[in-house]
């Protein structure tokens, strides 16, 4: 049997993991500082992603959100966003898939449409739904990701694209 069929027949048995990509790019947390926005649907996705486990599962449903499938944190999230760009989101995002840097970390790339950063902060609001969209996976045990680990999250946007990386680190840009 050849390797690709070998490697087809493994991922039909769920025997066999995909590699993750390796993806070396420089990322910025320029759009995450400064002061929060004020914005009434951002507030409210925010303080809802972060209440109780069932209002965060309220809200994923409220979205039209499914439960992702995954054996691992960086799985889950590429197929939340996935699972994602075919509700309202879709006209935020195109996609997301697991991807590691050249140390082996993990990371999920965001792959965004370009009108995120047209919003009338500049991104900002199109940052905030990402982040709670990921906090309410968390919340909602959606995710497989340990307290400490959703406490040092980063979610930092790749320089010259319309990209955002979801990686697990103390230091902020430290993906590349």
């Amino acid at each position: 049997m050849n390797k690709n069929t070998k490697e087809f027949v493994g991922l039909l048995f769920e025997q066999t993991k995909l590699s993750a990509e390796e993806y070396i790019v420089t990322t910025s947390n320029q759009i995450s500082k400064g002061r929060p926005i004020s914005d009434p649907g951002l507030t409210d996705i925010k303080s809802r992603a972060e209440q109780s486990t069932g209002e965060a599962v309220e809200l994923l449903k409220d979205l039209g959100v499914s439960k992702p499938s995954g054996s691992d944190w960086p799985e889950e999230i590429s197929a939340l966003f996935n699972s994602a760009k075919n509700t309202k989101l879709g006209a935020l995002l195109q996609g997301a898939k697991v991807i590691k840097n050249k140390e082996e970390k993990p990371g999920v790339v965001i792959v965004l449409n370009s009108l995120w950063s047209q919003d009338d902060k500049g991104g900002k609001r199109s940052y905030g739904y990402l982040r709670s969209l990921i906090i309410a996976a968390a919340k909602a045990g959606w995710v497989n990701m340990d307290t400490t680990s959703s406490r040092i999250m980063r979610l930092e946007m790749v320089d010259g694209k319309d990209q955002a990386i979801l990686y697990i680190s103390k230091k902020a840009q430290s993906w590349a």
